[in-house]
Formats: structure tokens, C-alpha cells, sequence
């Protein structure tokens, strides 16, 4: 974290706009917190593009009327909570939390319309007062507003005081004063408006750690009744982080040269190279495998810096450098005061305002003209104006935080890492009955293999082995050969490579706060070849095995799905309907349970289930010793061990699981039971009794106390149909 932060603050009264443009052409977005009042913002409308991304909004509108409001953003690199205080249902009173190192700092902002009653300016010191109470010895607060004290001013006692002292002949204006007085706050803002007055209070608790200076407004022309202010704070300690060093350059595969390449792999002698014999190591293969691959790359593919993604996807790296010269020269002109700086930075800002319209208008009409072509590329863009896109660079995991994109990849580790059970299964039996049929094992020949790389996606991101899927389909028939000798080799020798057991997670945002980490889910990226290699077993493995599934299983199978679970539980509904009948229904979820599948236990049902050993020797192989590294910025964290569940985003992962819960059904004695994966559903038709579902609830927690899962108490619900005269019944979890 820096050793200072930089906050603006301006009241942007009369501007009954709806801040769509706001900060378009006038706005330098190097602040790290925006505070602003008078916003006149309607409930709901937010849409300055560049705002949402760099920015976290907090902001308490005026209830019944257009005007007023209050308005805190604070950059996504920051960590922010709002507090929630007492006395603000009819006032306009925010108060943000703002995570640092080894401490917090409390933002607030009000606004109080002129000629106001007593007892407005009393429920803003009640609320003020109430944040104080929250300080601890470290934290900080900062004060805020636009506070329209009437007959009031304000003087320094001294030429060497930080703070200013009050005098007034109103009594409510001193009532107010002494109130932050009493609350050990200073008053730091000495800018007069045209009218030789200060409507705009800066109250801070150590005014030592903050600079008030003037900076350039909001919105054009300025406010004369408001001029805006910069506000420094200064960190007690300053960070001792290092510089982040430079990435390493990476292959850049949309330059491949695609026809050497192709040359180099057909004359390639991959029996040479990958002799089969008697005691041969299917790791060393896959190494040498991809060691001569390496080989080529180096000399057909172009290394470079790993792409920059600061900024909207519109911008280019000539605007990226404008911006930096842009804010070099505010910065001198902020050092120097020189007013030639100032002119300086003014052109060079109108410049930049002028040439991002243009690089936005470019891309918006290229977009345009490519919808029927590459309609991808224009729902990416939709998308991205749905959400914020961007992971901020500070991130905050129970009371750790941190802007190191190292700490923070090892902080997303540890959270990731604790989606898996250690959980050992002691038994080796299996005390449910699981019917016994004949699976016969896939046979991997030369034409699924071709098959399925030619149905790849190109991509040219690549997973661990550096290896991308657009290298396989592009030289699908060179390939081939080399891939399915690998395939056989594996499976006949029952290990599954190392180098295919490593995989990438990437966070991704599910909602609330974006600098939180709980907030996130993972995300895995696995490598292009075991993924193929585990295509071509689904393909003929779904097959083999989905005649088998429980037909009360909807979840991943071909011809089934939401939709077809759905009609089975409606159609017997209504068949209750038309008897008389109530049927309840309760839903229930397990939790993370692709996660916590026990990697023993699915081996014994697996061979229960009718694997042949050689197919369970491959499984155990393919489960065990995977190992996975988050990857934040480019920047990988250390090794999760993953210690049970599936491998996420694989093809093999969901057919596996499917097999684990297929004994689930028979243990449902007396109601009805559908799944979607791993989501269950019982329901009960009665007229006056409904204990057998009760029954089979508590089967159910028994099965899952056995298959050592959970229940996922928050997402289980209860839900009656009936015609008319419902009977309430109360079903248990464990009590």
C-alpha cells in the first residue's frame, strides 16, 4: 500500500444531470476515495462506465425529492465497508470503513440543506457521535460535508496551527461545533468561496496526518459557492513492499509461425522418440512428449511481456502512455505550483479526453460492423457493461489484507484450500447396496482422438503445461499418432501423468464487495492435452455407464435436464391435485459436494458398481496427488494440495460424481426422489400423515453422514402444494 491516500471532495450542487458524464472530459481518475454531496442523483442511476469499474459506490440519496445526497467511491484497490448507523432514515449521512495494514480509517459524509431545524444537525452528531464509538486506539476518521452553519467562521489561532478555530453568534451553529469538539475532532479546511465563506467542513482526529489543498473540480464551469479540495492522508507507516519485478515473458501463440511449425512436427519420428517397451515410464514419455514441443515453440513462436489489462477492452497502449504523461504532469504542477505546469497539464488533458472519445467511438463502430461475423466480441462487450470487469489490486481474507499480488494469490490459496475434506473413509466396505453391471473399458484408437482435437475450442490461453488448445487443432493430423500412443500407455499402465494432474484456478467475482475474498469462487483451468485425454473416455464411458444411472438422476446426462426434472415432479403434483391430495416437498443441497467427494470411497463403489480393476487403477491414479495454483495477475500462488472431490472443469468430473450418488436413490424407502447433480429433491402425496417423509429426510442425513458429505442447512427448503385446506407440518434436520 502507498504511504499516503488521496481523496477528493467537492459538493456538485445545481447539477440536476444524472452523472452519466460526470467525469468524462473534466476528471482525473487518480483519486483513491471521490466524496461528493448535492449529487441530485435518482435512485438507481450509475452508469459512468469508467466509475464503476475503478470504484466501490456508496451513496444515500434524498428520500421524496429530487436534489441533496450523499456520495462515497472508493477505489477497488481499497477494502470497503459502509457502517450502518442509527438516526439516518431521514438524512443524508454515510459512513464508509476503509481497511489499512494495521489499522482503519472511517469516512463519513453529510449533507444538512440550508435553513434546516435543530434537530437534523442532532441526528447527524448522534450518528457521528456512534461511529467515533467504533474507533479503536489505531484507527482514524475522517469527516466530511457540506454542513450550511450559518453565522459561523473560521480562523486559525496561530500561522504554524493545522487546524482552525470557530466563532458564532448562533447558538445551534456552536451546539453543533462543540458537539465535534467534544468528539476530539479538528476542523482543516481554510478555502473561502466567492462569498468569503466555508460551507465545506473537513473534520479529522489527527490532523498531523493530513494536507488540504485546492484541485481541479468535478464538473465544468466550477461551483464558486464550493470550491473542490484535495485531501492527502499520510500513513503512519510507510509500506515497505517492494516494486513488483517484471513478469516474465510468455509465448505469444496468435504469432505463431504456423507453417514452420507444421514442417518441424511432420518430420518428426515420434516412434523414435517415444519408443514403446516393456518397462517404459508414461511420465517420462509425457515429459519428452512435451519437451520437444518446447523445442519448436522457441524457435516459432515470439516471447513477450504478458499483456497490461489496465483499462476498459477499447484501450490501446498509446492512450496508456498518454495518461502516464498526463500524470506526470499533474503531479509536477501538484510539486512545483507552477502555473506553466498547470496550462501544461490542462492541454494535455484535453488531448486525452479527445483521443479516449475517439478509441471508444473506433472500437464501437468496428464492433458494429463485425456483430454477424464475430457476434462473440459484441456480447463480451455487452457483458461488460453489465458488470464491473477487473480484480482490484487490494484484497481482504479474515483481517489480512494486502496489495501484493504474491500475498494475495497465497491468500486466495488459502481460502480454495479449505473447499476440500481430509476426511479419511476408515471402512472397506460399503454398508448400501449398489447393483453390479458389466462396464467394459473404452478402447482409444487413432480416429476419436483425431475426432475430438478436431472438435476443440482454439483457444490460445494455456493451462500449467504451457501447452494451448489452438497448437492440437491446428496440427490435429501430426498429432494424432503421438497422443493416442500416450493415451493407450496410460491407461493400460493405470498411471495418470503428473504433469496432467496440475491445474490453474482463476477467481472469479460472484457478488457483494469486490475486494473480499469469500466473495469469490474458483475457476479451474486445466490443461489442453488431459483434457482431450479425458473427452475421449467420456465419450465411450458416458455411454457404457449412463444406462445404469438411477433414472431419478437428471444432473449432466444426454436427453435429461432441468427441464425433464421438472415435469416428473409437476406431473405427480397435479396427480395429487386431482385426488385431493397435499404434497409436500423439501429441497436440499450438499454442500460443495463435487469438492468433497472422498476419493476411497467412490473407488469402492466404483468397483461395486462393475469398473474393471484395470479402469479402477487408472481412477485411483487420475484422483490422487492433484495439485492446483491460483493465478492472480499473473501470479501464481503456492501448491493446494487437493485432497478429495472431482477435478473442476473436466469432462470425467461429472460422470464420476453421477456414479458416486447413484446408490442415493435406493435409500428413499417410502416417498419420491429426483436429483440434478448433486441438488435433491423428496416429496410426499398424503392425505393426513406425512411421517414417511420425515423417514426418508433422516435416511437421507444418514447417507450423507456415511458418504461423508453435508447437508448445506442455509440452501435446504420447504415447500407445500395443495388445493385448498394446507396442513403445516414441521420436518427436522438433526433436530
Amino acid at each position: 500500500m502507498a504511504s499516503h491516500m488521496s481523496f477528493l471532495y467537492q459538493n456538485v450542487r445545481g447539477l440536476n444531470t444524472k452523472l452519466t458524464n460526470l467525469f468524462v472530459d473534466s476528471f482525473d481518475f487518480n483519486f483513491d476515495v471521490i466524496v461528493l454531496t448535492e449529487t441530485w442523483l435518482k435512485p438507481g442511476i450509475l452508469n459512468n462506465e469508467i466509475l464503476c469499474d475503478k470504484f466501490n459506490i456508496f451513496r444515500r440519496d434524498r428520500l421524496n425529492a429530487e436534489g441533496g445526497g450523499v456520495f462515497i467511491a472508493v477505489s477497488q484497490n481499497l477494502f470497503a465497508l459502509e457502517v450502518l448507523t442509527p438516526y439516518v432514515s431521514f438524512i443524508e449521512f454515510i459512513c464508509v470503513k476503509i481497511s489499512l495494514p494495521d489499522s482503519s480509517l472511517y469516512v463519513t459524509c453529510s449533507y444538512i440543506p440550508p435553513g434546516s431545524k435543530i434537530d437534523v444537525y442532532n441526528d447527524h452528531c448522534r450518528s457521528l457521535s456512534f461511529v467515533c464509538s467504533l474507533l479503536s486506539d489505531c484507527d482514524k476518521i475522517l469527516v466530511t460535508g457540506d454542513f450550511n452553519l450559518p453565522l459561523i467562521t473560521w480562523t486559525r489561532d496561530c500561522d504554524s496551527s493545522k487546524f482552525l478555530e470557530p466563532s458564532s453568534t448562533s447558538v445551534p451553529s456552536l451546539s453543533v461545533i462543540n458537539s465535534f469538539i467534544s468528539l476530539g475532532l479538528f476542523q482543516l479546511n481554510y478555502f473561502k468561496n466567492s462569498n468569503s465563506r466555508i460551507l465545506d467542513l473537513i473534520f479529522v482526529d489527527k490532523p498531523d496526518n493530513y494536507l488540504i489543498s485546492r484541485t481541479d473540480p468535478v464538473t465544468l464551469p466550477e461551483d464558486l459557492h464550493h470550491p473542490p479540495l484535495e485531501i492527502t492522508f499520510s500513513l503512519d507507516k510507510p509500506s515497505d513492499k517492494q516494486p513488483d519485478k517484471e513478469l516474465d515473458p510468455v509465448f505469444n501463440f496468435n504469432k505463431t509461425n504456423v507453417n514452420q511449425l507444421r514442417t518441424l512436427l511432420s518430420n518428426t519420428n515420434w516412434s523414435q522418440l517415444l519408443p514403446i517397451e516393456c518397462n517404459v515410464n508414461v511420465n517420462e514419455m509425457v515429459n519428452c512428449f512435451n519437451q520437444v514441443l518446447y523445442n519448436y515453440f522457441d524457435v516459432t513462436i515470439p516471447k513477450e511481456a504478458p499483456p497490461n489489462f489496465d483499462g476498459p477492452v477499447w484501450y490501446t497502449d498509446y492512450l496508456r502512455s498518454f495518461r502516464n504523461k498526463k500524470t506526470r504532469l499533474y503531479r509536477k504542477y501538484k510539486k512545483y505550483k507552477n502555473t506553466v505546469d498547470y496550462t501544461a497539464y490542462l492541454s494535455m488533458r484535453y488531448q486525452y479526453s479527445v483521443l479516449c472519445k475517439a478509441a471508444y467511438q473506433h472500437y464501437i463502430s468496428k464492433l458494429l460492423g463485425s456483430i454477424k461475423t464475430r457476434p462473440k466480441n459484441f456480447w463480451k462487450f455487452v457483458n461488460l457493461k453489465r458488470k464491473s470487469g477487473g480484480l482490484p489490486c487490494s484484497m481482504q481474507y479474515e483481517n489480512r489484507v494486502s496489495d501484493d499480488r504474491l500475498v494475495i494469490s497465497n491468500i486466495f490459496a488459502d481460502y480454495f484450500s479449505s473447499n476440500y475434506s481430509n476426511d479419511a473413509y476408515t471402512d472397506d466396505s460399503y454398508p448400501y447396496h449398489i447393483d453390479h453391471f458389466d462396464i467394459s473399458d473404452p478402447i482409444i484408437d487413432e480416429e476419436i482422438v483425431n475426432k475430438c482435437l478436431r472438435s476443440l475450442k482454439p483457444s490460445y490461453f494455456p493451462g500449467p503445461d504451457n501447452i494451448p488448445a489452438f497448437i492440437l487443432k491446428t496440427f490435429c493430423d501430426t498429432l494424432t499418432s503421438p497422443l493416442t500412443l500416450l493415451f493407450n500407455l496410460s491407461f493400460q499402465s493405470g498411471c495418470f501423468p503428473n504433469a496432467w494432474k496440475t491445474s490453474y484456478i482463476l477467481p472469479l467475482h460472484k457478488s457483494g464487495n469486490k475486494t473480499d475474498i469469500t466473495n469469490y469462487r474458483g475457476i479451474t483451468k486445466l490443461s489442453a492435452i488431459p483434457k482431450l485425454f479425458e473427452q475421449v473416455l467420456t465419450v465411450q464411458l458416458s455411454f457404457n455407464i449412463q444406462r445404469y444411472i438411477s433414472p431419478s438422476q437428471h444432473g449432466f446426462l444426454k436427453g435429461k435436464s432441468t427441464v425433464t426434472n421438472l415435469l416428473c415432479f409437476v406431473s405427480l403434483v397435479l396427480e395429487g391435485f386431482s385426488k385431493g391430495l397435499q404434497t409436500d416437498t423439501l429441497y436440499a443441497d450438499l454442500h460443495k459436494a463435487f469438492d468433497y467427494m472422498n476419493h476411497l470411497l467412490f473407488l469402492i463403489k466404483a468397483r461395486a458398481f462393475g469398473c474393471s480393476n484395470k479402469m479402477c487403477n487408472w481412477l485411483k491414479s487420475y484422483l490422487s496427488g492433484r495439485t492446483q495454483k491460483v493465478l492472480y495477475k499473473q501470479c501464481l500462488s503456492n501448491v493446494i494440495n487437493v485432497t478429495s472431490g472431482v477435478p473442476q472443469g473436466s469432462h470425467l468430473g461429472p460422470l464420476l460424481f453421477l456414479l458416486f450418488v447413484n446408490d442415493l436413490p435406493s435409500v428413499i424407502q417410502n416417498c419420491n426422489i429426483l436429483l440434478f447433480a448433486d441438488d435433491v429433491k423428496l416429496f410426499y402425496t398424503f392425505s393426513t400423515d406425512p411421517a414417511p417423509l420425515q423417514d426418508d429426510l433422516n435416511n437421507l442425513v444418514n447417507w450423507c453422514t456415511i458418504n461423508l458429505m453435508k447437508l448445506n442447512i442455509k440452501k435446504c427448503k420447504q415447500m407445500t402444494f395443495c388445493r385448498t385446506n394446507c396442513s403445516s407440518f414441521t420436518y427436522t434436520i438433526g433436530n
